[in-house]
């Protein structure tokens, strides 16, 4: 059965509002019923903006085309081509995620290994997704002390980086506005992040101030 599948959202509904309703909404209607259908399937599922990346490892062949039959009816593009030879060792496997000089009895277990955390934690965003009755999807607000934003995957982050003592770099952004100058204080993704999206891309933005930290 095919690994990889690239899905390119076209601007329609639900994908024609902000990146993340797009992204909620892309679980909510293609991932979902797809993970519903079939509880065992291992899977998951990440952003780029434009288009998403759907990873499935099974031989079945109903999965297969329940998923195919989900591709054609969704206001999605996509190239049989595109990504076609990727598979699970090429993907998790990769020395990204495990040393190949292990051997590859470890690499195929590491590649099992993450792709099992990885369907988990899509499981578990799409069972906090919730529909607002005009087709369009949102992550459900947990509140609580430990969730300053009120996301419960703040707390699960907050595990993760306790489990794993993960080093996470923090940098320093400079942002000339109207007003002066807005420091702020963000991860490197986070930084990419608000460069990317949320400014200007004629702003001058500089990143100083380097830290290692674990959380």
């Amino acid at each position: 059965m095919r690994y990889s599948y690239i899905l390119t959202f076209k601007n329609e509904p639900p994908f024609d509002r902000d990146p993340e309703t797009t992204w909620n909404s892309f679980l909510g209607e293609f991932v979902k019923p797809i993970a519903e259908r079939f509880p065992d399937l291992l899977f998951w599922s990440s952003f780029y903006d434009d288009h998403a990346a759907f990873r499935v490892h099974s031989d079945s062949e109903d999965a297969q085309r329940f998923i195919e039959d989900k591709i054609a009816s969704a206001p999605l593009i996509f190239d049989p081509q595109e990504e076609i030879g990727v598979t699970l060792l090429l993907d998790l496997g990769h020395p990204r995620f495990v040393n190949h000089s292990l051997g590859g009895e470890a690499i195929q277990r590491r590649a099992d290994l993450t792709l099992s955390f990885l369907c988990s934690t899509t499981r578990l965003y799409l069972d906090g997704l919730i529909l607002d009755g005009k087709g369009y999807w949102s992550y459900q607000i947990t509140k609580d002390d430990q969730n300053p934003e009120g996301h419960n995957f703040q707390s699960v982050h907050h595990l993760f980086c306790n489990i794993s003592r993960v080093p996470t770099m923090i940098q320093e952004v400079h942002i000339p506005t109207k007003n002066g100058l807005l420091k702020e204080i963000q991860s490197p993704f986070a930084v990419f992040q608000l460069i990317d999206r949320m400014w200007d891309r004629t702003i001058p933005c500089t990143v100083s101030n380097p830290q290692r930290v674990h959380f």
